[in-house]
């Protein structure tokens, strides 16, 4: 809807979205919760990765990503000939 009648900036937008999401969050895990015997309709309030076991493969994968190959050095800067570096009015002596 945003694309076609911008009511409102993007960040403003993005941060009303991001509360929003975090209230519906908030309200439903103490509706469900309150439920009988902490759950509602099957579904349940407990958190999916309690378990030791279960988080171990997420901490591999974690430590695998962050021992990948980092960023690679950029091409270096061209020169004109006029002594001075070029592209985006940058100069210098």
């Amino acid at each position: 809807m945003r694309y076609y009648d911008p009511v409102l900036a993007l960040h403003y937008a993005l941060v009303l979205a991001g509360a929003a999401l975090i209230g519906t969050a908030v309200v439903l895990r103490r509706w469900l919760e309150a439920g009988p015997g902490g759950a509602r309709g099957g579904w349940t309030a407990d958190p999916l990765l309690a378990d030791d076991r279960r988080t171990e493969g997420v901490k591999v994968a974690v430590g695998a990503v962050a021992l990948g190959p980092g960023a690679q050095p950029g091409a270096p800067a061209e020169r004109t000939g006029d002594g001075r570096f070029g592209g985006g009015g940058a100069s210098g002596s």
